[in-house]
């Protein structure tokens, strides 16, 4: 979760706990994230395109799952093919943008999740 105050924001991991505060930090917009195709054990995603970032993480789950697996993918990247799944499994899927500025990490607010079953 980000939180914002006069030029600085406060930023909390939801989940682990660790927070802390930027001052006169730039927000990165959320990522749109515009679809997702499925395929024989794969889900494509694709997404618009978010400038000056260091890259994207994308994020994706088993349906009622109740952690996500963690992949970090190019700024230059349009698109995801997530690989290796399992056939007819429905998957949730989310994602958000990431500059390092320094020693932090800023992270956008995360898309929508989107959710597809593969074939």
């Amino acid at each position: 979760a980000t939180y914002s105050k006069r030029g600085s924001y406060h930023y909390l991991c939801n989940a682990c706990g660790y927070s802390f505060t930027l001052s006169n930090a730039i927000p990165i917009k959320a990522v749109n994230l515009k679809s997702l195709t499925p395929a024989k054990k794969k889900l494509t995603a694709k997404w618009t395109t978010a400038s000056s970032i260091s890259g994207y993480e994308l994020s994706y789950r088993k349906k009622g799952a109740s952690s996500w697996k963690l992949l970090k993918v190019a700024p230059s990247k349009k698109k995801y093919a997530l690989k290796s799944l399992k056939a007819k499994t429905k998957y949730q899927v989310r994602m958000r943008a990431y500059t390092e500025s320094g020693t932090s990490t800023i992270y956008s607010a995360y898309s929508s999740t989107l959710s597809k079953k593969t074939k």
